[in-house]
């Protein structure tokens, strides 16, 4: 989930990169994203803009507690405060990451994330 085109399509550059079979299901607004995920099947990953339109990634996170299955979490933002990451993680959060995003550590957390449900799925 995010509301940046510019965010999205590094995300699909990295997926790209990464060269992983994924489907990649892109939602604007917090609401409607928490409406997919309370009536569909959990993503394998999910990556969440901290700041979006309405619910903020922390408050949706929290809406989703329990309901996830083994979805793997991930929040950005393009301010990460040093008091936010301990809170996202105990949350449920696998990773925090900050925007602009270093290429490299968003494919470093993609392929760990992405090759954990590759094992799983073996």
């Amino acid at each position: 989930m995010d509301d940046s085109p510019i965010d999205i399509y590094l995300v699909q550059l990295a997926l790209d990169t990464l060269g992983f079979p994924v489907h990649l299901e892109v939602i604007f607004e917090s609401q409607e994203a928490l409406k997919r995920l309370q009536s569909a099947p959990a993503p394998d990953v999910l990556l969440m803009d901290m700041y979006m339109p309405g619910l903020n990634g922390l408050e949706v996170l929290q809406a989703l507690k329990g309901t996830l299955g083994g979805a793997r979490v991930v929040l950005w933002s393009a301010g990460v405060r040093p008091e936010e990451v301990a809170v996202v993680q105990a949350a449920g959060a696998e990773a925090y990451l900050e925007k602009p995003l270093d290429n490299a550590a968003l494919l470093s957390t993609l392929q760990t994330l992405l090759g954990q449900v590759d094992r799983r799925a073996s």
